[in-house]
């Protein structure tokens, strides 16, 4: 698949999968995609992206509830007198 002007060039029905600086895959593609048969699986594996999100927001929950239990720390520090 060419790129050219941020534009796909769909005249190119080759596999778009890269592989290694020495190979491009360039198989014919499935129907309605980008890739060949080969490589679709790595392309789109089940579930990976909201897997993924899912992970993403557990994180950020994490990340907010420490910081709200130091934010608590400091402002009780704070009543307490101390100087921060």
């Amino acid at each position: 698949m060419k790129y050219t002007n941020n534009t796909v060039d769909t005249a190119n029905t080759g596999c778009w999968y890269k592989g290694t600086a020495e190979h491009e895959c360039g198989k014919a593609t499935v129907e309605g995609r980008n890739w060949c048969a080969d490589h679709i699986w790595l392309i789109y594996r089940e579930g990976t992206a909201q897997r993924r999100r899912k992970k993403d927001l557990r994180v950020a929950d994490s990340v907010r509830m420490w910081e709200n239990l130091l934010n608590e720390a400091v402002e009780e520090l704070i009543d307490e007198g101390f100087d921060l």
